[in-house]
């Protein structure tokens, strides 16, 4: 169910690719919990690339600053003040 809200949505290649890995790892509730390592080694996608895409499928408005809908929400998982866990993604599943 995750991954057909996925297929159905309008996006860039790239940005869809980061999307459907997510949800590929998603509960059904939508909720996913992989290292951005996990996702660079999955998708092919460098570093930065991955940290944009990830910024961008949760922002409420897109690279022109026109508005849309927010993807994900993306939860920080702090191990101590100087660490993260992985983070958790909560897909906007409607």
């Amino acid at each position: 169910m995750v991954q057909a809200w996925v297929w159905d949505l309008d996006l860039q290649p790239a940005h869809k690719l980061v999307l459907l890995w997510l949800a590929g790892r998603a509960t059904e509730n939508g909720v996913a919990f992989p290292g951005e390592r996990e996702i660079r080694g999955r998708t092919g996608l460098g570093e930065r690339m991955v940290r944009y895409h990830l910024r961008w499928l949760a922002r409420d408005h897109d690279d022109k600053q026109q508005p849309k809908r927010p993807l994900v929400v993306r939860v920080e998982r702090r191990i101590t003040s100087q660490r993260n866990s992985s983070n958790v993604y909560i897909l906007a599943v409607p």
